[in-house]
């Protein structure tokens, strides 16, 4: 199951920069990024770095990979992390009241924020073609291969 997630989570990312650029990509998986950190309310400097949301960056460094393109080859399941669906390990399970919505996207349960990120990027494809009818159907893709 998660190796078919990591292979969707490609395809979007490979889609976006087949349609936009590179720059694209990396704006895209940093609001992401940016986003899933909000959402997890857990401090930045946090020392433990086993119950807090890792960012690509940080999964380099504490797998002591130098490059994206070493972290891609490893066993990590980089996209699955970075987008949420690899759960973090918490210290104990949440009480009710301490869950939040980041707590939910590795049951499938995806927080509106996360889905405004896709329409930013979404929203961005106008800028690069001229004709609407193009720009129509690939934000149709984006979205078929999100929810995919």
């Amino acid at each position: 199951m998660n190796q078919l997630l990591e292979q969707q989570l490609k395809k979007l990312l490979d889609y976006i920069e087949e349609t936009q650029n590179k720059f694209a990509v990396r704006l895209f998986t940093q609001d992401i990024e940016l986003t899933l950190q909000k959402l997890h309310g857990f401090p930045k400097n946090s020392t433990n770095h086993h119950t807090t949301y890792r960012t690509g960056l940080e999964w380099m460094k504490e797998e002591g990979i130098e490059t994206w393109k070493e972290l891609l080859q490893s066993n990590v399941p980089i996209y699955s992390a970075i987008f949420g669906f690899v759960p973090i390990m918490e210290s104990g399970i949440p009480e009710d009241k301490l869950l939040n919505t980041a707590h939910g996207i590795p049951l499938g349960i995806i927080p509106m924020l996360l889905e405004q990120c896709l329409h930013k990027v979404g929203r961005n494809i106008y800028n690069y073609h001229p004709e609407r009818k193009i720009c129509d159907h690939i934000w149709e893709q984006y979205r078929y291969i999100w929810e995919k």
